[in-house]
C-alpha cells in the first residue's frame, strides 16, 4: 500500500509540475530542508499549493496512468 501512495504522490506531484512549470520547481526547491519538525501537509505541501486532503490533488496522479491502463488493456482485450 505504500508503495502504491508513494506512486500517486509522486504523478500527482508530476501532473502538478506540467501544469505550473518553473514556478513549482521554484516552490519545490523552496522545500528542501524543512525537515520533520512539522506533518508534510503543513509545511511543504502549502508552499507547492497542494491540498493533499484534497481528493482532486489525487485525481491528478490518475489522469497520468489513467491513458496508459486503458491502452493497455484494450490491447489485452484485443488478445483475447
Amino acid at each position: 500500500m505504500r508503495n502504491a501512495f508513494g506512486e500517486l504522490l509522486v504523478l500527482a506531484l508530476y501532473q502538478k509540475y506540467q501544469q505550473e512549470g518553473s514556478a513549482f520547481v521554484a516552490a519545490l526547491s523552496g522545500t528542501a530542508g524543512v525537515g520533520a519538525a512539522r506533518m508534510p501537509h503543513m509545511c511543504c505541501w502549502a508552499k507547492l499549493g497542494v491540498d493533499v486532503t484534497d481528493p482532486a490533488f489525487w485525481e491528478l496522479g490518475f489522469e497520468v496512468v489513467g491513458p496508459a491502463w486503458s491502452a493497455m488493456a484494450e490491447e489485452l482485450a484485443a488478445k483475447l
